[in-house]
C-alpha cells in the first residue's frame, strides 16, 4: 500500500521575497550599496557592490539622500535577502527595453529645474498661498485639528513629480507611488506601464489627493499606462487602462520651473511660518516665465529673459535610450534561474535549489504547488 507524505508549500510572510508578488528590477551597472540609512554614505563605507545584471526587489519610493555629501535621490531595496540603500537610476524594470533619457529624470539638486503642479503658477501670479486650498482641500482638512502646525508648514512643492528609471511618484502635497514595468518612447514624451508600489498601500488616505490630479484607484487599475507629453515648459499627463489605447484619460499638467521661481513659491507658501524663511514674495526677481512650445504663457504680463527669445524653453530630447534585453548571458549568475522563470523558460535546477531561489515558496502562475512524495514499493 502506498504511503503518501503530502507537503504543502505555503506562501511565506509578506516580509520574505517572493518573486511573483514583488516587482523585480535589474541593476544597470555595478552599483555601490549601503546598509546604513544615514547621510554619512561615502565611497569609503560602501557595504557591497551589486554587480550589473543582478536582480533586486522590494524597491521603495524615492527619497532625498546624500552620497559623498551631495544630494541624490535614493531607494531602499532588497538584494540577496538583505536591505540596502542605493542611488536612484541605477536599476530598471526587468522587461523594459528602453529607459528614460537622462534629461527627463528628476534631479535632487535644488538649483536644477523640476516639474511641479501647474497650479503653483496661479499661486505665484497672485502671490497668495490660499489659492492652494481649492486644489488641495483634502490635505488642508487633514491639518485642521493640529494645534501646532498649519497646513502650509508641511507642504513641499518639490515632491509633485519624481521620475527615476524604476519608479514614479506623482501627486500634489501627497503622492501616489508606482513601480515602472516598461518604458516606450513616443513623440514628445513617453508611454510608461506602471503598477502600484504596494509598500505604501496605506501610506495616506486617498481623500487627501489633490483635486487637480486625476488617478484611477488601485482596485480598478492594478496595472495601467501613463502618457507623459511634453509641450515646452509644460507637460500634460494622461493614463489609459490598456496599452496603446486611444481612450486616454487626462490626469494633470505639470510645469517646469527654475530655482528662482521655486524660491518665490516657497516664499509665498512658507512666509511667516515656523520655518522662518526670510523672503517675502518678490516677483521682480523672476526673469523667465514658463511657456508652451508655441511661445504662449498662462500669465504673459510676466517678464522673459529676453523678450521674444525662445531659447530658454525646454526642448524635449527625443533620443531613444535602449538597454540590452534580459538574457542568461547578461544577467548575474546568481539570478539566472529567476530570469528563466520570468521569461517562461524551463529551468534545469533541482527543486530544492528552485525553492531557495524564490524565497521558500514554489509558485506557478500564482498558485501554491503541492509536492507529493511517494515511497517505492
Amino acid at each position: 500500500m502506498f504511503q503518501k507524505l503530502i507537503i504543502t508549500i505555503c506562501f511565506l510572510c509578506a516580509g520574505i521575497q517572493i518573486i511573483f508578488s514583488e516587482e523585480l528590477f535589474r541593476v544597470l551597472e555595478d552599483t555601490p550599496a549601503w546598509r546604513i540609512n544615514m547621510d554619512t554614505r561615502t565611497n569609503s563605507n560602501i557595504d557591497v557592490i551589486i554587480p550589473k545584471g543582478s536582480l533586486i526587489s522590494k524597491t521603495s519610493r524615492s527619497f532625498d539622500g546624500r552620497i559623498n555629501g551631495s544630494r541624490s535621490y535614493m531607494h531602499s531595496i532588497v538584494y540577496e535577502s538583505k536591505e540596502y540603500y542605493i542611488a536612484a537610476n541605477t536599476f530598471a524594470a526587468l522587461n523594459t527595453e528602453e529607459i528614460f533619457n537622462s534629461s527627463f529624470l528628476t534631479n535632487a539638486d535644488p538649483q536644477e529645474k523640476i516639474w511641479v503642479n501647474s497650479y503653483f503658477l496661479e499661486v505665484l501670479n497672485e502671490g497668495d498661498r490660499n489659492i492652494l486650498i481649492q486644489h488641495e482641500q483634502g490635505w488642508v482638512d487633514s491639518w485642521k485639528n493640529n494645534d501646532y502646525v498649519e497646513w502650509y508648514e508641511s507642504s513641499f512643492i518639490d515632491m509633485s513629480l519624481i521620475i527615476t528609471q524604476g519608479t514614479i511618484d506623482i501627486g500634489g502635497f501627497v503622492q501616489d507611488y508606482f513601480w515602472i514595468r516598461r518604458i516606450e518612447s513616443i513623440p514628445n514624451g513617453y508611454h510608461v506601464e506602471v503598477t502600484w508600489n504596494n509598500k505604501y498601500e496605506y501610506y495616506y488616505d486617498p481623500i487627501q489627493r489633490s483635486k487637480k490630479v486625476n488617478l484611477p484607484s488601485k482596485e480598478t487599475a492594478p496595472v495601467f499606462d501613463f502618457y507623459f507629453i511634453v509641450d515646452g515648459d509644460y507637460m500634460d499627463v494622461y493614463y489609459s487602462f490598456s496599452s496603446g489605447s486611444s481612450n486616454r484619460v487626462f490626469c494633470t499638467t505639470f510645469v517646469r520651473i527654475d530655482a528662482e521661481i521655486r524660491r518665490q513659491i516657497d516664499g509665498i507658501v512658507w512666509y511667516n511660518s515656523y520655518s522662518g524663511l526670510p523672503i517675502p514674495f518678490e516677483p521682480q526677481k523672476i526673469t523667465y516665465w514658463p511657456r508652451r512650445a508655441d511661445g504662449s504663457m498662462d500669465y504673459s504680463h510676466h517678464p522673459l529673459t529676453v523678450p521674444g527669445n525662445s531659447s530658454a524653453v525646454f526642448k524635449f530630447d527625443d533620443t531613444v535610450v535602449k538597454i540590452e534585453p534580459v538574457t542568461e548571458n547578461n544577467t548575474h549568475n546568481e539570478n539566472k534561474n529567476v530570469i528563466n522563470q520570468e521569461n517562461g523558460e524551463k529551468s534545469s535546477s533541482p527543486l530544492p535549489l528552485l525553492l531557495a531561489i524564490i524565497g521558500g515558496a514554489a509558485v506557478i502562475a500564482g498558485v501554491v504547488v503541492v509536492v507529493v512524495l511517494r515511497k517505492k514499493k
